[in-house]
């Protein structure tokens, strides 16, 4: 991706990556206003992975926000990414230790270079991991 050589982290997200954030973080679960509070400041931290889109998250340390609360594991949020009526995938947002880390695209069949457009997504965030909190009670 030569484009990405010549960011560097701390930078800005792009208009694209800052919308994918937001949506991530407009779900209504516990955690979600921390996260969108977090959102507000958060900086392109680099690339997760060489060979694709996929971008790490900073957040400028010494801001006092509120931690997300702890959940089980998995990704934070999820939002299901559609061609036409075809699922492809999840957008995945990781916010380990309560802070968010970053954004992914997995795709149920070829990995993918490039987030998704904005139109491919979802209308509504989901926490796969509090339907598994659902399952252990």
């Amino acid at each position: 991706m030569d484009h990405y050589t010549r960011r560097i982290p701390g930078s800005p997200l792009s208009p694209h990556e800052r919308i994918l954030l937001q949506r991530l973080c407009s779900g209504d679960w516990t955690g979600a206003k921390q996260a969108r509070q977090q959102a507000v400041h958060a900086h392109w931290g680099g690339l997760q992975f060489d060979d694709c889109e996929d971008f790490l998250i900073e957040i400028s340390e010494g801001l006092n926000l509120e931690k997300i609360p702890p959940h089980p594991g998995g990704p934070f949020a999820s939002l299901e990414v559609y061609e036409d009526e075809v699922l492809l995938g999840h957008l995945d947002l990781w916010a380990p230790d309560g802070v968010l880390h970053s954004v992914d695209y997995m795709t149920f069949d070829a990995p993918d270079r490039l987030l998704p457009a904005v139109e491919q997504l979802g209308s509504v965030p989901f926490a796969s991991w509090l339907d598994a909190d659902a399952t252990d009670e």
